[in-house]
């Protein structure tokens, strides 16, 4: 501040300031203070300013950065305003005059856009607009080498620019293109819907390129870039291949997994997911997936298709066993508790629930009394599923007895004791009922009066 406010007093003294005066102080000593001087003092007019603050950015230092930054959060409007719209055509001239890409650019080039982007917060009008298409400009012709020069890299100048740079950095999206994960995240923030799956759509024709070259494999990095920039063409295609059994596992994995990742599902959606959750050539991964983005649709009109996972998903029954924990699990997420009457009786209708998958009755039990994070329910919860429990204590299957009674061992309360106390003589068989945990058999329950008497003992112990 000192050694601005004594050049001020020698610009006063002296005679009037010319422009050859402000080059010839650039290689000075004092000449950075004194070209400060002269952008901020009012008495000279705006173009001679605007030389000075370029004069400044030609030298390039840290101290003039910061004089510069200092001295346009203080000089007033209208003139500021008038200094900045002095300056836009020496901006333009000294980026846009040099190496083109992919040369680096010169110093002048670099200094240029750091003064366009230092004055842009501050610019107004027809200037405004001008120092946007200047920075975009930058930025798109070397997205890559260009990233990184200069005082603010290119993220920086995209995201302050907003909106207006997201028409242009679709064209970075080619089929050659080596930064696609990078534009997307920023269309993802700045672009409207429409250029977004603008985006989309020339990144599929890259995705069907890539496919043809490379035996059909879509790197991760772009199914996710994809599924950034959604829309219904977005949505098709990764769907596309999901449900092609005859793609390498990565891209149909890949693909499955941006759709959900995205939130991308749709009811009009439901019946391809269900044809590729069915199908038993597909991937398990895949397959699993397509039940998790049916279920994410909230359609509760689905549970009865997706009970099926309870009994058979294939003619023979021959992959029954793997899917009968998802089944149970796409309910509870699409029913929620209130789900838990509907479940029990699936289960125990199928004709083989034990002998087949013996984990089932293990199973079924626990989820039936845990929430979404797979601890225990609490409060309202707890309750409410307590109070759907219960009546199945009466059933007349052992089966739901046995299971039910496990299930309020781990959450009941104290006035659940009477009943499971007079269920101890239920000698209706579990067929051995073994309760594992790995390969370690945990409980033996013979019968469901096994199972009641230890319930009761889990509830006097405090669960």
């Amino acid at each position: 501040r000192l050694g601005v406010a004594i050049a001020l007093v020698i610009l006063a003294s002296g005679c009037s300031v010319k422009p050859e005066d402000l080059e010839k102080w650039k290689t000075t000593q004092k000449g950075p203070d004194k070209l400060t001087a002269v952008l901020l003092d009012d008495k000279y007019d705006a173009d001679l300013r605007a030389v000075a603050a370029v004069a400044l950015a030609d030298i390039g230092e840290f101290a003039q950065w910061d004089m510069l930054e200092k001295s346009f959060k203080v000089i007033e409007e209208p003139q500021r305003s008038q200094i900045i719209d002095a300056i836009v055509p020496s901006v333009e001239k000294m980026m846009t005059e040099g190496t083109e890409p992919p040369s680096p650019p010169l110093q002048s080039q670099v200094s240029g856009k750091d003064l366009a982007h230092l004055v842009y917060p501050y610019s107004q009008g027809e200037s405004k607009s001008k120092i946007e298409d200047l920075l975009v400009a930058w930025c798109v012709a070397d997205f890559n080498h260009r990233f990184f020069i200069g005082r603010k890299s290119i993220d920086i100048i995209i995201m302050d620019v907003g909106e207006k740079a997201a028409g242009p950095m679709v064209d970075l999206l080619g089929p050659d293109s080596e930064v696609y994960d990078k534009v997307t995240e920023y269309l993802d923030k700045i672009a409207t819907e429409e250029i977004q799956h603008k985006a989309g759509a020339t990144l599929i024709g890259r995705a069907r390129q890539r496919m043809k070259n490379y035996d059909g494999k879509i790197d991760q990095s772009l199914l996710v870039s994809l599924g950034r920039m959604g829309g219904p063409e977005v949505r098709a295609f990764l769907l596309e291949n999901a449900g092609k059994t005859d793609l390498p596992s990565q891209t149909s994995r890949g693909s499955m997994m941006a759709y959900l990742q995205f939130e991308m599902w749709h009811k009009d959606d439901v019946e391809t997911l269900f044809a590729i959750a069915e199908s038993t050539d597909q991937d398990y991964s895949v397959r699993n997936w397509s039940y998790d983005a049916i279920v994410a649709t909230g359609d509760k009109a689905n549970k009865d298709r997706i009970a099926r996972l309870l009994h058979t998903t294939s003619e023979d029954g021959s992959d029954k066993d793997r899917f009968r924990g998802v089944g149970v699990d796409e309910l509870l997420k699409l029913l929620g508790t209130e789900g838990i009457p509907f479940i029990i009786e699936e289960v125990i209708v199928e004709e083989d629930p034990w002998d087949d998958w013996l984990d089932l009755r293990d199973y079924v039990p626990v989820r039936l009394v845990q929430g979404k994070d797979g601890k225990l329910l609490t409060g309202t919860e707890r309750k409410k599923a307590l109070e759907l429990l219960r009546p199945f204590l009466e059933h007349k299957e052992s089966m739901a007895r046995g299971m039910v009674a496990y299930a309020i061992g781990l959450v009941g309360e104290k006035s659940d004791l009477e009943k499971l106390e007079s269920m101890k003589k239920d000698k209706a068989k579990l067929d051995d009922w073994k309760y594992t945990q790995g390969e370690e058999v945990v409980e033996h329950f013979p019968n469901v009066g096994s199972v009641a008497e230890w319930a009761v003992n889990k509830i006097n112990e405090g669960g």
